[in-house]
């Protein structure tokens, strides 16, 4: 290639870094750290130096067309060859390209080739390999693809130099037209052997390719600029099953060194498609990037993969995955202390940034360690976030787990999401709290977002003890199981916690139910799901709220006739359908028709006509909550 073609590639890749960079705000190529939960910084590596030059591979050194001229490739380094077609150098002699590489006895290698610029679609390069000794190992017959690469895995029987030889066989479309390559040996004895490969399409969550722990998965990303050009950005979708609590490594590797000038963005989804944690990634010829996570939960995670930017237009790069676990020796330990379904704080957890999540009402285990084991090189410190809903109560708990807080108090801080704090309690986890009862503190929400709570140890005189801890947000947002009757009625009481004297109550459906003011719930006529909450009458926040599923039996049949001489067995749910309800059962003339109250069996006794009642909720017909004579049929004995 001449000198000037050549300048004029180099300098157009640097105005184009140059031009990311003011876009970004980095007057040198930008990347992302990784650093606190959730958190991304933007920080300049002087270590990454821009698309200069010196940047570019090492290129072949012509004239290479015998062995005694070879150019030398060093290991796991690029190098970019140039070659002509085999009509444009047959008239002066074919053009052949010579390497020459240093192998080692019980080394195993990879010797790569790939189309530099996606010309060779038509073309076919004859390559082979030699020893030291001018014997022919093996003869390689390459065809050139606008997608694909071509590699051949090696491991020499001696220590010493080997040759590669590459000469145009033929070309059908350009055929006056020079082609550039790169070639590259790699050193993969310990490492490399791909077990899985990208399943395409994966461009979305529910297509994902499933990674295997401890497999290497082979992928392939198309470039920005080609993708961009048809509004279709190329993104790979990773699925994979964790462990909570276990940590995992995510390496992402160049697999042909072509990355040089390619950002990746690197994003991991929890099971329900929610952001967890971005990661950015700048992958250079001879770098691998590693990024450590402990899991939150066991189950599904998913790994969003799309290139950001690349400099090499229409160039597919390619890569591979390898999650591995490396949860120490003493983080097994501690993993095997805990119990199955269970949820755990999450260290480290020293910061507000790194605060472990709380679900609410789902308790969380914590351990802190002693304050003076810990002020030698810092206090230990656990933080909490929670998600809370404006005007809703809640009920903030703290208990010892193993009864170890004897001598031990503790301080919780709660801060609003404006950073505000709203409440400081310290609590004293102790015997004293077995007489009067465990700690807790009610809120309401003033407004929808994250609240954090900031655990610490005030004092203890254990100096080497941790202390384990249940921590719980509790709402008054209750859904009862059970399944109520049209017709019943229920205090509400019965299911919140509520103190204040002046209480109101609303319903969100009055045509299930009807509540009054002092809180008895009178379901109508209508099934489905009904809401009632309760407030404090002056400030009008919400003390909380019961959810109810309402039921309507059905009764089948209103009047039967049986005879008096009968000895049918007959039940009650055979003409009024209990679903299984199980009503309290009543006959009106046991002297007619007896009726076991809680199986329904019915024994005819005399001639006459009785009414049997299914009371739902209730052990008579007087019960008062129960539904009284709203389900019934008459019995007839001839």
């Amino acid at each position: 290639m001449g000198e000037k073609k050549r300048m004029r590639r180099i300098k157009g890749r640097i105005a184009v870094v140059l031009s990311f960079a003011l876009l970004t705000g980095c007057l040198s190529p930008c990347h992302f750290s990784y650093g606190a939960e959730n958190n991304i910084s933007v920080e300049s590596d002087s270590g990454i130096q821009s698309n200069s030059e010196n940047e570019l591979p090492d290129e072949e050194i012509e004239p290479n067309n015998w062995k005694s001229a070879a150019t030398q490739l060093s290991i796991n380094e690029p190098c970019k060859g140039e070659i002509g077609s085999y009509e444009k150098y047959k008239t002066d002699g074919e053009d052949v390209d010579w390497y020459s590489v240093k192998l080692k006895e019980g080394k195993k290698y990879k010797i790569n080739f790939d189309d530099y610029n996606r010309d060779f679609a038509s073309t076919f390069l004859y390559v082979e390999l030699f020893d030291n000794s001018n014997n022919n190992i093996d003869t390689l017959d390459y065809s050139f693809r606008k997608y694909g690469i071509n590699y051949y895995e090696f491991e020499p029987e001696n220590t010493g130099t080997y040759y590669i030889k590459i000469s145009n066989y033929i070309d059908y479309r350009n055929t006056r037209n020079d082609h550039y390559y790169f070639l590259q040996v790699d050193d993969i004895t310990d490492g490399y052997h791909v077990d899985i490969f990208e399943s395409e399409p994966n461009d979305i969550i529910i297509a994902a390719t499933d990674l295997t722990l401890d497999q290497r998965c082979r992928g392939e990303i198309g470039s920005f600029d080609k993708y961009n050009r048809d509004d279709k950005m190329d993104i790979d979708w990773y699925h994979i099953n964790l462990s909570a609590g276990r940590k995992y490594r995510f390496n992402m590797d160049d697999y042909i060194n072509d990355f040089s000038s390619t950002y990746l963005i690197i994003e991991m989804y929890d099971e329900n498609g929610n952001l967890l944690s971005p990661i950015s990634y700048i992958m250079q010829r001879n770098g691998s990037n590693d990024y450590d996570y402990t899991a939150k939960y066991s189950g599904s995670y998913y790994i969003k993969l799309y290139n950001y930017l690349g400099l090499r237009y229409g160039v597919e790069h390619y890569y591979t995955w390898l999650v591995t676990d490396i949860t120490s020796e003493q983080e097994e330990k501690e993993e095997e202390k805990r119990q199955p379904g269970v949820r755990y704080e999450v260290e480290p957890n020293s910061s507000k940034a790194t605060a472990t999540k709380l679900t609410v009402n789902e308790e969380c285990i914590g351990e802190l360690g002693s304050y003076k084991k810990y002020k030698k090189d810092g206090e230990d410190v656990d933080w909490y976030s929670v998600d809370l809903q404006k005007n809703e109560r809640y009920r903030f708990w703290m208990d010892d787990y193993n009864g170890e807080f004897e001598p031990t108090t503790m301080l919780l801080n709660f801060f609003d999401p404006n950073d505000n704090e709203v409440k400081t309690n310290g609590y004293r986890m102790s015997w004293y709290m077995e007489k009067y009862g465990i700690n807790y503190f009610d809120f309401v929400a003033k407004k929808t977002g994250t609240y954090y709570l900031h655990l610490y140890n005030y004092f203890d005189n254990q100096t080497e003890a941790e202390h384990n801890y249940a921590l719980l947000v509790q709402d008054f947002n209750v859904t009862v199981s059970d399944d109520f009757i049209a017709g019943s009625s229920v205090n509400i009481k019965k299911y919140l916690d509520i103190n204040q004297e002046r209480v109101t109550y609303k319903t969100d459906n009055k045509k299930i139910a009807k509540v009054n003011g002092k809180g008895i719930v009178k379901f109508t006529k209508e099934s489905g799901d009904v809401t009632i909450s309760a407030f404090d009458k002056k400030s009008k926040n919400k003390l909380g709220s019961v959810t109810m599923h309402v039921k309507v039996p059905n009764v089948l049949s209103k009047k039967i006739e049986l005879e008096e001489s009968t000895s049918i067995s007959h039940n009650g749910c055979e003409y009024i359908t209990c679903d299984d309800i199980t009503p309290t059962w009543i006959s009106s003339k046991p002297s007619v028709v007896t009726i076991d109250s809680s199986s329904g069996k019915m024994d005819v006794k005399g001639k006459g006509t009785a009414t049997i009642y299914a009371v739902y909720r209730g052990s008579s017909i007087k019960d008062k909550n129960g539904t009284k004579k709203k389900y019934r049929f008459k019995v007839k004995v001839i």
